[in-house]
């Protein structure tokens, strides 16, 4: 989206194709409407497509259409896909195990899933959006994660009202094999924390009896209707260079070449491909331009302040509906946010 509204501004004649019903990706499709509604995100893309360019939804590339046919019909392609498929445990008896993803989505579109007693094994996003969409579907959940709660890779905000919610997070512990009804779970050690290796404790399993459990412990890109065109990596990833994928009239950019990570890198990547599309196809050079933008002092001036604190609704009200969980703030304090906001580049030079 980001990519097709830059382009669009610089006069390009901009379609994005989109497998879902609704366009914006993630956000859209998988990230709970306790935490993001789907409407916040229509009246964004509204927003952007008052530049001009065109969205196919329901066509999935590679399916209902060729990518060859796209090679044919447009001057350059840039590929998006994002990071959408479910990493498995690849352990005994995890084909009965479910995906978090999937999951998701099937919540996203209305489905209240009840399972009973659910183990969630991760420690991401997409474990606490997994678990909490549970909890309100009225199952019991916990989250199995085999580094320190301190090292798990969600946002601090979703971890602190998830465990407001009584959602139980078991850290240090992993599976094993799965057995029916049963977890074989282990008890693990992570001396170096994220980033060293998670050492199994001899002799240290127990059993976790649940109905069933749900792995959200990565993603990796769907790219397989890819292979014959470009060159990915071991993990599915598209291998570029300078934001093209070995073919001349592909960029690529996003989930889908970095591995899951943020909005904010998904957006400065569109942003940064749009002008590299632009300079291959008009030849403009952007490279003076480039770069982070440093508002001078004299008109932004330095604010100190903390971050505003943003009141959520009562634990007990919240668990029981999918509305959003975050209370809207005052102009207000809005206000003072910007201001605080704007001069990071200032105060980080980033």
């Amino acid at each position: 989206m980001t990519a097709a509204y830059e382009l669009r501004k610089l006069g390009y004649q901009v379609t994005v194709f989109e497998k879902e019903k609704y366009p914006g990706g993630v956000l859209s499709m998988y990230i709970p409407e306790f935490r993001l509604p789907r409407s916040i995100v229509e009246e964004e893309i509204n927003q952007l497509r008052k530049v001009g360019f065109e969205i196919k939804t329901e066509v999935e590339v590679g399916k209902d259409i060729a990518l060859s046919e796209l090679m044919t019909n447009y001057d350059v392609l840039f590929i998006s896909t994002g990071a959408g498929k479910s990493e498995k445990l690849n352990i005994e008896g995890d084909e009965s195990v479910l995906a978090g993803l999937d999951v998701l989505y099937r919540i996203k579109q209305g489905e209240c899933i009840k399972l009973g007693s659910v183990a969630v094994i991760g420690g991401g996003n997409t474990a606490f959006d997994v678990a909490r969409s549970l909890l309100r579907c009225g199952n019991r959940v916990a989250i199995y994660y085999r580094r320190g709660i301190e090292d798990m890779p969600a946002e601090k905000e979703n971890k602190i009202e998830a465990e407001e919610e009584g959602i139980k997070i078991y850290p240090f512990t992993m599976p094993v094999r799965i057995q029916g009804n049963r977890i074989i779970m282990a008890k693990t050690r992570a001396p170096e924390g994220r980033k060293g290796m998670v050492e199994i404790i001899p002799n240290s399993e127990f059993e976790v009896e649940v109905n069933k459990v749900i792995a959200a412990i990565g993603q990796v890109p769907a790219t397989d209707f890819l292979s014959d065109y470009i060159t990915l990596d071991e993990r599915k990833r598209i291998v570029v260079r300078d934001g093209r994928a070995g073919n001349s009239k592909i960029f690529a950019g996003g989930d889908v070449v970095r591995g899951p990570q943020t909005l904010a890198h998904a957006v400065g990547d569109g942003k940064r491909i749009a002008r590299k599309i632009d300079r291959f196809l008009s030849g403009r050079l952007w490279e003076l331009s480039e770069g982070t933008y440093h508002p001078k002092p004299k008109l932004w001036p330095i604010v100190k302040g903390a971050k505003i604190k943003i009141s959520r609704r009562a634990v007990g009200e919240r668990i029981q509906d999918f509305k959003l969980v975050e209370q809207i703030p005052s102009v207000e304090a809005l206000k003072d946010e910007a201001r605080r906001c704007l001069v990071c580049p200032l105060r980080y030079r980033p």
